[in-house]
């Protein structure tokens, strides 16, 4: 979400690890929701106590996860000690609340980390019934934004949320059917080879894709069951990145410049590949619907900017 407010210092202490930052909103116009999170917090997948680095590593992408483990100790009022797959993991909950011991408990809330040991934030727990668990969830929220679209793990892209996102073409190829896709909040791809009118679309058209999250090869995508002409939409300003970012795979899917030296050219049909090298990393470049005679010459051994 964005939220647009006046500043002042946070002097309170709380047993939460709360930034020294407050903002005084006037009112809930100055909130705007680019991403609706779960109907509740227990519809978000299980994942395990080792995918907690990971989750850690990624947290540019807030996310609310949730794990199930067996309750060995709560060390005060708000603060469980947990075990799960071998290891003990502290939940600090938002409220506090008492359970049983050596009960199975199923906690929601935030990774975060204290003194090296990863733990839970801003977290609520219930005691766990396998029999509330078989039941499939009624309901997953909308995702509006390509940003919440990416920010989901797999198992979470893998349940088929429902996306319905606007934004503008930013490469298509109908031959390899390709298409990425931008809104505000960035970059995606979308699958759309099952959608034999997809076509006419170029880079800038503005568009509406309705469809599902999939788990894609390398990061969560859009299966587009739909999409149909849009409101117009800005086109996004290439942004200038290192090279060691973009070999890293950070950019995926986003609209970015880089330099290179081109050591070679080559044909595939109707498409001209660049190969490119900047501070000792390779990589290629695809151009569309390109002909000879509309390639620069002397190509090989240029620097160039794309």
């Amino acid at each position: 979400m964005s939220v647009a407010g006046c500043a002042a210092e946070f002097r309170e202490k709380l047993s939460f690890p709360v930034g020294p930052v407050q903002l005084f909103v006037p009112d809930m116009l100055d909130v705007s929701v680019f991403n609706r999170g779960p109907v509740g917090p227990f519809q978000v997948p299980v994942i395990g106590a080792q995918d907690l680095p990971v989750e850690f590593r990624s947290r540019k992408h807030v996310r609310l996860i949730r794990l199930i483990g067996e309750l060995v100790g709560q060390p005060e009022p708000g603060r469980l000690t947990i075990s799960s797959n071998g290891s003990q993991l502290s939940v600090l909950l938002n409220a506090p609340t008492t359970f049983p011991s050596q009960t199975q408990i199923d906690v929601a809330g935030f990774v975060g980390r204290s003194g090296g040991d990863f733990q839970l934030e801003f977290a609520q727990a219930r005691v766990f019934d396998p029999a509330i668990e078989s039941q499939p969830d009624t309901e997953l929220p909308q995702l509006m934004t390509t940003l919440a679209v990416r920010g989901l793990s797999e198992a979470q892209a893998r349940l088929n949320f429902p996306v319905d996102v606007t934004g503008v073409v930013t490469f298509y190829d109908s031959d390899w059917c390709v298409m990425f896709i931008a809104d505000e909040t960035g970059g995606i791809y979308v699958r759309a080879d099952d959608l034999a009118e997809n076509a006419h679309w170029q880079p800038g058209d503005s568009i509406r894709v309705t469809g599902e999250s999939d788990p894609g090869g390398f990061a969560p995508t859009i299966r587009a069951k739909s999409i149909r002409p849009a409101a117009p939409q800005r086109f996004p300003e290439p942004r200038s990145v290192p090279i060691s970012r973009l070999a890293s795979g950070a950019e995926d899917c986003q609209w970015v410049s880089v330099i290179g030296n081109v050591l070679q050219v080559t044909r595939n049909d109707e498409h001209a590949k660049l190969t490119l090298r900047h501070e000792d990393v390779s990589f290629e470049a695809i151009i569309l619907n390109v002909t000879d005679k509309q390639l620069p010459p002397n190509l090989v051994g240029s620097r160039v900017s794309l």
